[in-house]
């Protein structure tokens, strides 16, 4: 009778040793997720950054052209304002 409690207990230490061990592998598991999630995280967010930087430079682009676009047509102004005056003198 005491052999067989013996066996029991046993078994059932058996039982929560594979438990034990099976949590554990799903622990490493989830582990490896997440530390790959936080790699992909970063490299989205390193992306992201770039993206932002690469907008801003376009707009800066963009307004320095407008700029120089704007001062063109000053200048032909000017010249035609010119070219008037002179036309009335002549």
């Amino acid at each position: 009778m005491l052999q067989e409690e013996n066996d029991v207990i046993l078994d059932k230490l058996r039982h929560t040793e594979e438990q034990r061990e099976e949590a554990e592998a799903r622990v490493r598991l989830l582990e490896k997720q997440v530390a790959s999630l936080g790699e992909g995280l970063s490299l989205e967010a390193k992306l992201l950054s770039r993206k932002q930087e690469a907008l801003r430079q376009r707009e800066a682009a963009l307004k320095a052209a407008q700029q120089t676009k704007d001062g063109r047509d000053e200048e032909i102004t000017i010249l035609r304002t010119e070219i008037e005056v002179s036309s009335c003198y002549s």
